[in-house]
């Protein structure tokens, strides 16, 4: 739309614009007269040279540098020379330059156009280009026009020059102009540069000659108006479309609106029409319906008339006793099947008619013949059993079903199964369950690879006998169901039986043999038998039926198993410990954990029994029996049987002293284990079957914490022992302090050997605490420690006399290394004890002047005056006129 609002006026500037188009010469044409130009000023002349690339006409048209007008202005050059420079007076000639370029330069006195040569090659060209003169839209101001001067060419043309032996000039192809449409601009390929020069191409090819290209830009202006034009004529008829399709569009919209309420509007009267008929083809369909099953009860009754007048003839027949040929049904035995079905229907009518005299007999016959026909097709059934005739088996199975149920055809069928009577069969389970080689025993783990042998087998023996069951009987599940009864009730009780023989003498193995039993009984036998979706039996039930026996007086043996093995243990540990007193040794561990770990392992084995062997009802209280077992022989007769005898700690004097305090350390830290593996043993083992059981659940849990803190009290009465004797060893260590450590004249930086010897012993005591205690246990006893040893301190270093000079030096070396020392303890309340006790170093460093500022500006402060003045007594220049500045 902005083309067209501008066409007018760009026509109008064009309008104004002046240029010219070189023509080319035909052969033997004379070169016409310039143009008038405008009139220069005698002072200024001009020179226009235009070079452009020598192309082959032949490319021009391809190129893409030369596909527009636009490529060919940007080649072009143009120089201005001065008046003061004369043109050259040679005539016209070409001249090749090294670049490729070929131009012809024509002098004039006032222009000169310079051209490309059409081709570099030394084809000849047909005609040479005149020259022509430019004229120039504008002039520079004070300028006037100058007189046009005619050019004369005094040289040659080109091609007579050329070689005669090259072929003729061939020109351009002639291109069509293309017709602007709609179609041009589709699609995404549309690109505004392609449709540039496929605009100009025509003109470019127009322009090209001989002699090279002629740019003319008129053609071109002309040709962008013409397009700007066509371009807005086509915006205007596709705006026009735009409104006629809109316009359409509203129409169609309006007409399929009334189109479609006159569709709804018959759609509703079809619906009224279908919804009547709907209603009278049901109503149609009821009564047909009812007729028909009226209909049908009618042959129903008319059916069980003759069926019942059947019944009474054969009643009557099996009534009288002179009968002498009864009917072909009781005396053909191929027409047992059908005699089944009679009786079954004599029987019947037998009971509804028992109070009618007179059919005693009939009913007395029809009772032996229902034995003699059942007895028959059990020995049918067997017959073809024996066979392996399936259809018989399957055709007598029907018939006792539907004559009886038959309950008798199934029984006898499994009581015929080879598994449960063949004595090859019976002898290889006996000899399997006999076989203990096949019994490995890892600590307290069993793997007994028996149970995995019998009920594979067993499992292949119901697998083959159920693709029988499934082929012969209709009332499969109840078949089967009498077939892993029976297996149960056989093979897997006598193969039980025969594997727990062997182990009557042996209650732990009893124990063991019994749980491996049955869980693998259950894992290997039940649960995959569960998978066959039985109905009518209780699997867990034929399970437990089987191992009840085992689990009555259960918790009897076990405790009877437990307490050997407690008892047996601590007779060991208690016959080492008596050894080792003898010796007079201390062992590197406090417990043995050898025996802990028996303990606990073997309470969890039994735990774990007791969820599956304890009766209904009784597993609460066999966890709770086997639980205060534990505690019992554990904390009472084996942890507080030791702690009491390591906490009775050897006195300071003795060498072994402080062997005996690792040792009672190393009991603690080993108590604190053992209590933990208990705590967890409570969370997994005992707990989670006893949560519904809030009574057993507070008394173990009662009587655990019971045993835990009488052990606490015990360990803090051995804590405090064990801190007095650390003490103790610290002051016996002081004993070696000689009177003359702090009198020495000369100084070695070096800390006295009582000091050395006190901090290796602190040390080795500190090692002892962190090794066997954790956490807030641990902080507390080296924090008393520490206090108590300041203490110990405070006292040792109020009996020597400090010499003063060299001796307060070695004084103040020997508390700096205390104070550095007790610092790895982690405690403020210990900092500040042996800063106080650093402090008394400055009693023995300042003037007696100073004694009052250094105590109350510091942490002298706190000491008590008394003990301040036994300080200040053990200076060696002391003067007893000082204490009296004190007083006051």
């Amino acid at each position: 739309m902005s083309w067209a609002r501008n066409v007018q006026s760009r026509i109008q500037q064009q309008q104004q614009f002046q240029s010219f188009k070189p023509q080319p010469l035909q052969p033997g044409q004379p070169q016409p007269d310039a143009p008038p130009s405008p009139k220069l000023s005698p002072s200024l002349s001009a020179t226009v040279n235009v070079s452009v690339p020598a192309v082959p006409p032949a490319s021009l048209s391809k190129s893409p540098s030369m596909s527009s007008a636009a490529a060919v202005v940007s080649n072009a050059s143009v120089s201005i020379s001065s008046p003061n420079t004369s043109p050259p007076s040679t005539p016209a000639s070409v001249i090749k330059t090294s670049g490729g370029v070929v131009s012809a330069s024509v002098s004039v006195p006032v222009v000169s156009v310079s051209v490309p040569s059409p081709t570099p090659s030394p084809t000849p060209s047909p005609s040479v280009p005149r020259s022509s003169t430019a004229s120039s839209s504008t002039l520079m101001p004070n300028q006037s026009p100058v007189t046009p001067v005619r050019s004369t060419p005094t040289t040659t043309p080109v091609h007579s020059r050329q070689s005669s032996s090259t072929g003729p000039y061939i020109f351009p192809q002639k291109i069509q102009q293309k017709v602007l449409t709609t179609d041009m601009f589709k699609g995404e390929d549309f690109s505004p540069v392609n449709f540039v020069e496929d605009l100009t191409r025509k003109i470019v090819n127009d322009q090209m000659g001989s002699d090279g290209l002629h740019f003319d830009p008129n053609p071109f202006n002309s040709l962008f108006l013409n397009t700007q034009l066509q371009l807005s004529q086509l915006e205007a008829n596709i705006d026009r479309k735009l409104d006629d399709l809109a316009d359409e569009c509203n129409d169609f919209n309006v007409d399929y609106k009334s189109k479609l309420q006159d569709l709804l509007g018959s759609y509703q009267e079809c619906f009224q029409q279908f919804k009547k008929l709907e209603k009278g083809v049901s109503t149609i369909g009821t009564k047909a319906v009812h007729f028909g099953d009226e209909l049908d009860s009618v042959h129903q009754q008319k059916n069980k008339a003759q069926s019942a007048l059947s019944l009474i003839n054969y009643l009557l027949e099996l009534n009288n006793p002179t009968t002498q040929q009864r009917s072909d049904i009781f005396t053909n035995s191929d027409r047992i099947h059908e005699l089944a079905q009679l009786v079954k229907k004599l029987s019947s009518v037998s009971e509804d008619i028992k109070e009618i005299s007179g059919f005693g007999q009939g009913k007395l016959e029809t009772e032996n013949i229902s034995n003699t026909l059942e007895n028959d097709l059990l020995n049918q059934f067997e017959k073809a059993a024996e066979r392996n005739d399936f259809e018989k088996m399957k055709q007598c199975a029907t018939t006792l079903y539907n004559f009886n149920g038959g309950e008798r055809c199934r029984g006898r069928y499994v009581q015929k199964v080879r598994m449960f009577f063949d004595v090859d069969s019976i002898r290889k389970d006996e000899s399997l369950a006999l076989n203990t080689s096949k019994r490995i025993i890892r600590g307290n783990n069993i793997i007994d690879t028996r149970f995995e042998i019998f009920y594979t087998e067993i499992l292949k023996d119901i697998a083959r006998e159920q693709n029988v069951i499934q082929n012969v009987f209709i009332n499969q599940t109840s078949a089967m169901a009498m077939l892993i009864v029976r297996v149960f009730e056989q093979r897997v009780r006598m193969f039980v039986e025969n594997v727990l023989g062997l182990e009557r003498n042996n209650n732990l193995m009893y124990l063991q043999t019994v749980h491996y039993s049955f869980t693998n009984t259950k894992k290997l036998l039940v649960d995959p038998l569960s998978s066959y979706g039985i109905v009518g039996v209780d699997l867990n039930q034929l399970l437990n039926s089987i191992f009840c026996t085992y689990q009555e007086g259960y918790i009897t043996k076990e405790m009877h198993s437990l307490s050997d093995i407690y008892v047996q243990s601590l007779n060991e540990e208690i016959d080492r410990l008596q050894n080792l007193d003898k010796v007079m040794e201390y062992e590197e561990d406090g417990l043995n954990h050898e025996i802990t770990q028996t303990f606990i392992q073997q309470t969890e084995n039994a735990l774990t029994r007791s969820y599956t062997l304890s009766p209904d009802g009784m597993v609460a209280d066999n966890i709770k029996t086997i639980f205060f077992s534990l505690l019992r022989s554990l904390f009472v007769d084996y942890i507080e049987f030791v702690l009491d005898k390591y906490m009775r700690l050897l006195p300071a004097n003795d060498a072994r002293c402080l062997a005996s305090i690792s040792q009672f350390f190393r009991v603690v830290l080993g108590i604190n284990q053992i209590v933990g593996q208990i705590q967890t043993m409570f969370q997994l083992f005992v707990l989670p079957p006893i949560t519904t059981n809030m009574n057993i659940q507070s008394q173990c849990s009662d009587q655990l914490y019971f045993h835990i803190s009488t052990l606490e009290t015990k360990i803090c009465i051995g804590l405090e022992s064990a801190l007095s004797t650390m003490v103790a060893l610290i002051e016996k260590t002081l004993l070696d302090q000689k009177r003359t450590d702090y009198q020495v004249e000369e100084y070695d930086n070096s800390v006295t050997p009582t000091c050395s010897a006190s901090i290796k012993l602190i040390h080795s005591l500190y090692d002892t605490i962190k090794n066997c205690l954790q956490g807030k246990n641990f902080s507390i006893l080296v924090e008393e420690l520490g206090l108590k040893a300041q203490s110990v301190f405070l006292n040792h270093f109020k009996k020597f006399k400090v010499g003063q000079g060299v001796g307060t030096l070695k004084l103040v070396r020997d508390l700096t290394e205390y104070r550095n020392f007790f610092k790895m303890f982690k405690s403020h309340k210990v900092d500040d004890a042996f800063e106080l006790l650093f402090e008394i170093s400055k009693l023995h460093l300042v003037n007696p002047d100073n004694f009052k500022a250094v105590i109350e500006g510091g942490a002298l402060s706190r000491m008590p005056k008394p003990d301040l003045f036994t300080f200040i007594k053990q200076r060696s220049d002391f003067k007893s006129p000082w204490l009296d500045t004190l007083l006051v």
